[in-house]
Parts: C-alpha cells; sequence; structure tokens
C-alpha cells in the first residue's frame, strides 16, 4: 500500500503541478475582488469561508487576507497588519467572533433543547464541551461537523448568518483580530488594541439570539435529526409491552428471527457461536448485515471484525438467542406467527428492564488494581455497549458476590457469571478478555443458576497464573446491564481495592 500510495502521488503532483496555479489564479482574482467590495465583500467571504470549510479550501481564501492583502510598512494581510498597528486593519476578521463566540455555542444550546428527553443528558456533555471549545479557542469544526451532514439547510444558513455578521461589524467599524481564531483568548488578549471591541459583545449577544431562536424552530418545526434525535429507539418502549405477553421461547424466537433477517438472511450466516454476551458469527459478506436495524431489534452494538466476522452484542439472555438462531438455521421460523403489532421492519424486538434504583452499595467482588471501563482492552466493553460500569486487574483468582441475590446465568465455559441483587440489579462480572476460548480450563464454579448468594459468597476461582499468557488480557469487566441511562458509577480513585470493599452507584 505505501508503494502503490507513493506511485499515485507522483502522478498526481505531476498533473496538479500544472493544474493548481490556474485554480490559485483564480482565488486570487476571487480574493482580490472580494477585499475590494467593502462590506460586501467581508460578507461574500464570510460566507465562501463556511462553504469551503468541507473541503479544506476555505484555507485558500483565508491565505490571501489574512497573510497578502493590503501593505502597512511592509506587513502583508490582515492579521499581519493588525498586529503591526494599522488602523484600517481587521475590518475583514471581526465578524468572526459574535460567530464563534455566541452563535454556534447557541446552536449548541437550541439542539440540547430540542433533543428528546432522555436522550438530552446523553447529548449535553458532548455539546457544552464543543460549545465551550468554540467560545473559548475559536474552534468550531466539532459544532459545524456535529449538523453540516445531517442538515445542509442548518449549515447554509450558519454560512449566511456568518456573512451577514461579517458586513455589520465592518460597517460598525469594528477593528479587531486574531493569532490563532476568533475565541475568547485572542478577545482578551487583542482587547487594547483593537477598536470597538465592546460591540463585538454587544453583537454576540444578539447573534447568539438568533442563532437559537433559528436553530431551535427549524429542528423541531422539520423535524431535523441533529443530536439526540435520532429514530433508532423511537418505539422501543411500545413493543416491548408486546414482546412481554410472549411466553420466554417465542419472544427469544422472535429475536433470533429478525437477527438473522437483519443480518442478510440465512444465506449468510455460514455458523453461530456467542460467548457470555455477544454472538460471535462467521458471515459470507459482513457488509450484507444491517447495523441499523440490528439495533432496532435489540443489539446493544455491532462490530464487524472483517469481511466474514461479526460481533452482535446482545446481552446476558445471548445463549437463548443464540440456541434459537441455530435451530432456525435449519427450520425458519415463521414471524408471522407473532402479534400483528409487532412491526419486525421499524420496532426493536428486545430490551432489558432498566433499574430505577437511586442508591446502591455493593462490594468489590474481585482483589486488584481499579480501573475505568474505557481502559479494558476490548471495545465492547470499552464503549460501554452492555452498559456502565468498571474493571479489576486482577491480584488473585477469587471472584466472591459483591451483593446479596441470586446467580442468573453460569456461563458452559465458567468464565463469565450473571447475578440479581435483592435491589433489582443485573450484574455481570466477566473474567479477562476473549477467555471464553479456554472452555473452562483453569475456572471452578462453586455456585448454580438460581441459587440465593450473600455478599462475600465465594462465586468462581480461576488459576490467574495459568490463563493469563493464554488470553490477551486478564483485566475483568463488572458491567451493571439494566442500571438507568441516567445513572453514572462512583468510585473511590485508589491503584488497587481489595475484596469486599464498598464502592458506590448514584
Amino acid at each position: 500500500m505505501p508503494i502503490i500510495t507513493s506511485a499515485t502521488m507522483i502522478v498526481l503532483a505531476f498533473i496538479f503541478g500544472f493544474v493548481w496555479p490556474s485554480v490559485q489564479h483564480a482565488f486570487a482574482l476571487l480574493g482580490t475582488w472580494m477585499y475590494d467590495l467593502g462590506a460586501f465583500g467581508a460578507a461574500l467571504y464570510g460566507m465562501l469561508n463556511r462553504l469551503l470549510l468541507p473541503l479544506g479550501l476555505h484555507h485558500v481564501i483565508n491565505t490571501l487576507i489574512w497573510f497578502q492583502f493590503g501593505d502597512y510598512h511592509g506587513a502583508h494581510g490582515e492579521i499581519t497588519r493588525f498586529f503591526k498597528h494599522d488602523p484600517s486593519a481587521g475590518l475583514f476578521l471581526s465578524g468572526y467572533f459574535p460567530i464563534m463566540m455566541f452563535g454556534l455555542p447557541a446552536a449548541c444550546l437550541a439542539m440540547i433543547v430540542a433533543a428528546k428527553p432522555h436522550k438530552r443528558k446523553a447529548i449535553t456533555g458532548m455539546l457544552i464541551g464543543i460549545a465551550f471549545t468554540s467560545f473559548l479557542t475559536g474552534v468550531t469544526e466539532p459544532i459545524e461537523y456535529s449538523f453540516m451532514f445531517l442538515s445542509p439547510l442548518l449549515y447554509g444558513i450558519h454560512a449566511l448568518l456568518t456573512a451577514s455578521s461579517m458586513a455589520v461589524s465592518y460597517l460598525l467599524g469594528i477593528h479587531d483580530g486574531f493569532g490563532f481564531s476568533a475565541g475568547a483568548i485572542d478577545y482578551i488578549l487583542n482587547f487594547r488594541i483593537a477598536q470597538k471591541p465592546i460591540l463585538l459583545i454587544v453583537q454576540g449577544l444578539i447573534y447568539g439570539g438568533i442563532y437559537f431562536v433559528i436553530f431551535y424552530s427549524l429542528i423541531k418545526r422539520l423535524n431535523l435529526k441533529t443530536p439526540g434525535r435520532e429514530d433508532d429507539d423511537d418505539t422501543i418502549e411500545n413493543n416491548q409491552r408486546v414482546l412481554e405477553t410472549l411466553d420466554s421461547d417465542d419472544k427469544y424466537a422472535v429475536i433470533a428471527a429478525q437477527f438473522i433477517q437483519d443480518l442478510g438472511g440465512v444465506s449468510n450466516i455460514t455458523s453461530i457461536d456467542n460467548c457470555t454476551t455477544r454472538l460471535r458469527l462467521t458471515v459470507q459478506d459482513s457488509q450484507l448485515a444491517d447495523d441499523h436495524m440490528l439495533k432496532k431489534h435489540g443489539a446493544h452494538g455491532v462490530v464487524k471484525l472483517n469481511k466474514k466476522n461479526i460481533q452482535v452484542i446482545v446481552g446476558t439472555n445471548v445463549e437463548f438467542v443464540a440456541d434459537s438462531m441455530k435451530k432456525q438455521l435449519k427450520s425458519p421460523f415463521d414471524l408471522s406467527q407473532v402479534s400483528a403489532n409487532l412491526d419486525i421492519q421499524n420496532k426493536p424486538s428486545f430490551l432489558p428492564p432498566k433499574t430505577n434504583l437511586v442508591n446502591v452499595t455493593f462490594s468489590s467482588p474481585l482483589k486488584g488494581n481499579l480501573l475505568n471501563l474505557e481502559e479494558v482492552p476490548d471495545q465492547v466493553f470499552s464503549q460501554k455497549m452492555m452498559g456502565e460500569g468498571f474493571a479489576i486487574d486482577p491480584k488473585n483468582g477469587i471472584v466472591i458476590s459483591p451483593i446479596n441475590g441470586k446467580v442468573t446465568s453460569v456461563f458452559p465455559t465458567k468464565h463469565a457469571i450473571g447475578l440479581l441483587s435483592d435491589d433489582g440489579l443485573e450484574i455481570l462480572i466477566h473474567i479477562g478478555i476473549d477467555t471464553v476460548n479456554l472452555k473452562g480450563e483453569g475456572f471452578t464454579v462453586y455456585v448454580k443458576e438460581g441459587e440465593y448468594i450473600t455478599l462475600g459468597d465465594i462465586l468462581i476461582t480461576f488459576d490467574l497464573e495459568g490463563i493469563k499468557d493464554k488470553v490477551p488480557s486478564v483485566i475483568t469487566p463488572i458491567i451493571f446491564t439494566n442500571l438507568s441511562e441516567n445513572k453514572h458509577i462512583t468510585i473511590e480513585q485508589k491503584e488497587e481495592v481489595d475484596l469486599k470493599e464498598i464502592i458506590q452507584i448514584v
């Protein structure tokens, strides 16, 4: 690949060596024309700057405006002349400040307010973070790319608003500049050498209001799928009630039938295997699998390892789904047997109920180094497809019960166990990564499914030294598979935790 890439680039470099000078000349003429048009030229520049952003060509015009046009004691370009205290410089730069410090952050606020209530908290952290980044530093791409392709209409309006801000600041005679971008840091640093900088704050507050009203109104009126307004789980609750009317066999048969359909049909599936939480599938072509529909029908996530291998993250009920899928490869299930209220094309078939617990205490099930879930070397756990939790890098091979409750599942290869606390919290303890491949070697289980357990009871022991060189990692995720989405894990940050050390969920 590097050799082919190098050869290709040599050919392209030769071609563009002849083609690009003409393109550059055209941009230079356009830039000169805009620069001579005053306020209208500033508006045109602002609009083209945003419209060319998706292609990366906005920097071609930026280079002309910022570093070439104009002359002041040998300094050229708006930025260079501004810092040389040219009294005429900064007219083509100041209009960015109201947009980057106020307009786009207000657009983020509009997207948060317009988000669906059950998704609002999930997207608030992201949008507040990128809004603050835009305000402080003037880096706007994370915001713009969050809606640019979801709604070209909104992005077009954003380009026009940028154009109007450039024209307004030009007409108000505001001269301001930046060394990096039009954020609060540059605004504060250059306040003393700017002309009428206070007006930029007034203009910015006005544009913030305009952005919020326009973005919120259009998102709601046109039902735009901005962050937090996706359709993926719109029908989960109603469809779950339909499935609750089915017995267990029919429910898992429906799930299996939908998964087979979403994976490209029986003919695309070569083999079916599973571990504690996921289906491990060999297929003819992984591209035929529809990730979107798999998630609609209850999958927590989909991992396409390569053309032939897919993993579908299902949860602790995966064994029942896998068994039903294997049966249906030989004798397909007739989905028409199920209630007509179950729309198999558009509704998810199964989602475990979430616990509404306000506060739960439990003990650490292992002794070892405490890790954030993001540090687990498996994207199913690190990306929290199965739910919130934490991980422990074990110091010994003893796993105890962290709660009072019962054992809901013991995987045949003994490397994982599911628990249900008296308070209704579902806990999955998964010892190591890819330990399913050991087929039980080195593991001893002391409990069975349905057995009542108390805090501190020994659940599993394993030969830590014997298995650590046979698997990618012995890091053990502890996952809360039915924790409400508005709950998070608070743990005392220590390098090491001991057995029975209290951990709090809030």
